[in-house]
């Protein structure tokens, strides 16, 4: 059939009687393995061949018998092509303008054609705009369900995927896609897009919007002894967000043990000034290490009322306190490790999963306030990111966090972070 396309030569079945043709298709309909060879092909005027090769006979019913539709099952064994449909669906549910991309462009003679002259259907426009393509991103619908074939992803709603479904679980918010859209318009030309002012863009939205919590690593954070404070544990009213007080205030745990990052605690020694953000400036007195040079713990004295936060290591922490909230804070990195994907392209050969995970997981520590953000809203662990609460803690399970990119290049800081900041 390609062949014979290609070198305009018509089909040997194209003057088969009307009666032998229904004959054939009630088999076809009815998945009668006899006729699984065979397909429902329109007639169309030779004349129109030569100027638009997607006139030549078209394709309108396959058999599908085996493969079960997600809604009917087996019921139906034939189906109708994207050509067929279209123009019935699009004229039936009142569609004015059908947007497509201009790879369709060869199709829309046939689709005019059949809705104006052969069905005599409600004509549709139809407006055409370019494609448009992510760097690093896989946006074929069928290497996408490859993926999710193959176990890459976890559904076509993962986080890693292009779909809406997928990038508003990113963490992507409403009003920033719209814009986004709206700003792409009508233009035809194939667009080759970074993710960076995407993902910026948003970044920028949440930034006024996100109130902030203080988080370190559970198994990687090292220990500040801050000499005399006593036993109590203290409470520290800081503001959700510096910026906008009408997000209301929370209650940070105050203790003369205090947990800080590992890669922050490299940092210091002796004579550091180092400044607890949000509470206060302390000095660093001594570091103690073990016998492979990993620092240990750390001792140092409150300098509270030295108000001189210039010139020193700003860091987070919190308490060494019961309470602490565990969270799993999710990573994700790109699926392919080809900028831009060639026709020739093996899906299989450009996976990133082949070099490393695409996906990570690092339980934090939380201060207890975290606990008031819900699913689907968004936060800022300060110095890691923002986040997307993908699930809250229920109990028995932790609360889990997708970062969301910030469109830089680097992460927000030196903290500790499995994958790519992407």
């Amino acid at each position: 059939m390609k062949d014979e396309r290609f070198n305009q030569q018509e089909s040997k079945y194209r003057g088969m009687e009307i009666k032998e043709t229904r004959e054939l298709f009630k088999k076809l309909c009815a998945g009668d393995p006899s006729v699984a060879a065979y397909c429902l092909r329109i007639r169309t005027p030779k004349e129109r061949w030569a100027k638009n090769s997607a006139m030549r006979d078209p394709v309108i019913y396959r058999m599908n018998a085996d493969t079960p539709h997600h809604r009917t099952g087996t019921k139906y064994k034939a189906y109708p092509t994207y050509d067929w449909a279209c123009p019935i669906v699009d004229s039936h549910e009142g569609v004015t303008h059908a947007m497509r991309t201009t790879e369709y462009r060869l199709r829309d003679d046939l689709y005019h054609w059949l809705q104006d002259t052969v069905l005599k259907v409600r004509h549709v426009y139809i407006q055409e705009f370019g494609r448009l393509n992510f760097t690093y991103t896989v946006m074929s619908k069928r290497k996408l369900r490859k993926l999710v074939d193959m176990g890459e992803v976890d559904s076509w709603i993962d986080p890693r995927f292009p779909t809406v479904q997928g990038i508003l679980r990113r963490g992507i918010q409403l009003p920033v896609l719209k814009a986004f859209i709206l700003k792409q318009g009508f233009s035809e030309k194939v667009v080759n897009m970074e993710w960076d002012k995407f993902w910026g863009d948003n970044a920028r939205y949440l930034d006024k919007i996100c109130g902030r919590y203080m988080a370190v690593s559970k198994d990687n954070n090292v220990k500040i002894h801050l000499k005399g404070l006593g036993e109590d544990i203290g409470q520290l009213e800081t503001p959700l967000h510096p910026k906008d007080p009408t997000l209301g205030k929370k209650m940070l745990p105050l203790f003369k043990r205090v947990l800080v990052e590992r890669s922050d605690a490299d940092r210091m020694k002796a004579g550091t000034r180092v400044t607890l953000m949000r509470w206060g400036n302390i000095v660093v007195d001594s570091v103690e290490k073990d016998a492979d040079n990993r620092i240990t713990a750390i001792h140092a004295s409150p300098d509270f009322d030295n108000k001189d936060f210039k010139k020193t290591i700003k860091v987070t922490w919190l308490a060494d306190v019961p309470g602490l909230v565990e969270v799993q804070k999710v990573e994700f990195d790109h699926l392919i490790t080809k900028k831009k994907i060639e026709p020739d392209d093996v899906l299989e050969e450009i996976l990133t999963s082949k070099i490393h995970p695409t996906k990570a997981v690092t339980t934090m520590l939380v201060d207890p306030s975290i606990v008031q953000v819900k699913p689907n809203s968004c936060c800022q662990l300060e110095r890691v990111g923002y986040f997307r609460c993908d699930q809250a803690s229920n109990g028995t399970d932790p609360m889990v966090l997708f970062q969301i990119p910030d469109g830089k290049q680097k992460a927000m800081s030196s903290l500790s972070s499995k994958l790519a900041h992407r």
